[in-house]
C-alpha cells in the first residue's frame, strides 16, 4: 500500500533526508512515532495538526493498522518505507510546514497580564488537577478561586519559585539550573516538567528579545538541550530542542501568539491547549507564564 502525506514539517523534512533506519516506537489513537537511528522521532499523524515533527496523512490511512511496535523502517528522501508491513509513505509532494512568523505587536503588560489570568482560568475549569496545571492558580494568585487542596498542597511549588527568581536574575546558567528538575518529571512519553520547559523555551526563543532582551538565551538553549539529551525521553528531548530553534506544534504557538498578541482569541488559544495530549497543553501554558509574567 502507498499513502501520500499532506504536511511534513520543516525539521522531519531534513531529518528524512539521510538514508537511515528506524522503527516503530509507539502507537497511539492520534497516530504514530518513529525512532530514527539518528535519534530523532518522527510522528504520523491522522490528526490535521501540524508540528515540526509531524506528518500528516491524508485522511485516516487503513495501512497504518498494519504497524505495531518495532516495525522497522527504512527512510530516505521524499520516502518511508516499511517492508514487513508492505507499506509506503511518500512525502516529495507533501507541502513543508515551518511555525509562522511572530505578529509584528505585543500587547502592553498590563493587558498581558489580564489575558493570562483569562486564559489560566478557562483551562484550570477543564484540567485542574491534572499535571502541573495547579501552578497556573499559584503563579498568577488564583488560589481563592480554586481552593480545594489539590491547588494548595503542592510539592513542586518551591522549585517553581527558584526558576522565577533564576529567570528575572537574567542569568541563563541559573536559570539551566533551576530547569534541570524539571527534565523528566512526570510519566509518559512527555512529561509534564518537559512540556512545561518545553513552553518556556518557546516562549523565550519566539519572543524573548522583548519580554526578557537582558537573557542569554542562546546560552541557555545550549544548556538545556545538552541537559535533555541525558535526563530524559527522546521524544521530550527532540520537542524542547525544536522549541530551542522556535519551532512547535501549532496549537502551542497559536495560544503563544494569542497571549501576547491578542490574536487569536482566547477561546481558540484555550482549545488550543487542551486539545494538545492530556495535560501537556496546561503544562507547556505554565511554561508560558513564567517567561511572560
Amino acid at each position: 500500500m502507498e499513502i501520500s502525506a499532506t504536511y511534513i514539517g520543516t525539521i522531519a523534512n531534513q531529518k528524512l533526508m539521510l538514508e537511515q533506519a528506524g522503527a516503530v516506537s509507539g502507537i497511539t489513537s492520534r497516530g504514530i512515532f518513529l525512532h530514527l537511528k539518528s535519534g530523532w522521532m518522527i510522528f504520523l499523524s491522522s490528526e490535521g495538526y501540524k508540528g515540526p515533527l509531524t506528518i500528516n496523512l491524508q485522511d485516516d490511512p487503513q495501512g497504518l493498522q498494519a504497524l505495531e511496535r518495532g516495525t522497522p523502517v527504512q527512510t530516505q528522501a521524499g520516502h518511508l518505507h516499511f517492508p514487513a508491513a508492505g507499506l509506503s509513505i511518500h512525502t516529495s509532494e507533501a507541502a513543508r510546514w515551518k511555525t509562522p512568523p511572530k505578529p509584528l505587536t505585543m500587547l502592553s503588560a498590563e493587558k498581558r497580564k489580564t489575558q493570562l489570568i483569562t486564559l489560566a482560568r478557562q483551562v484550570l475549569v477543564a484540567r485542574k488537577a491534572d499535571g502541573l496545571c495547579a501552578l497556573l492558580a499559584i503563579l498568577l494568585d488564583l488560589i481563592n478561586d480554586f481552593s480545594n487542596s489539590d491547588l494548595l498542597e503542592f510539592q513542586i511549588t518551591p522549585k517553581v519559585k527558584l526558576l522565577q527568581q533564576a529567570i528575572v536574575s537574567y542569568q541563563a546558567a541559573q536559570v539551566a539550573t533551576a530547569l534541570e528538575p524539571f527534565l523528566g518529571l512526570g510519566a509518559g512519553l512527555t512529561p509534564s516538567g518537559d512540556d512545561l520547559v518545553i513552553g518556556l523555551m518557546l516562549a523565550l526563543n519566539r519572543w524573548g528579545k522583548l519580554l526578557k532582551p537582558a537573557l542569554e538565551i542562546e546560552e541557555l538553549n545550549r544548556c538545556v538541550v545538552q541537559m535533555a539529551y541525558s535526563r530524559t525521553t527522546t521524544l521530550s528531548a527532540n520537542l524542547i530542542e525544536c522549541a530551542t530553534l522556535g519551532q512547535a506544534d501549532e496549537r502551542l504557538v497559536s495560544a503563544l501568539d494569542g497571549l501576547l498578541s491578542g490574536q487569536p482569541g482566547l477561546d481558540i488559544c484555550a482549545a488550543n491547549l487542551l486539545t494538545w495530549g492530556n495535560s501537556s497543553g496546561c503544562d507547556a501554558l505554565v511554561g508560558m507564564v513564567l517567561a511572560i509574567a
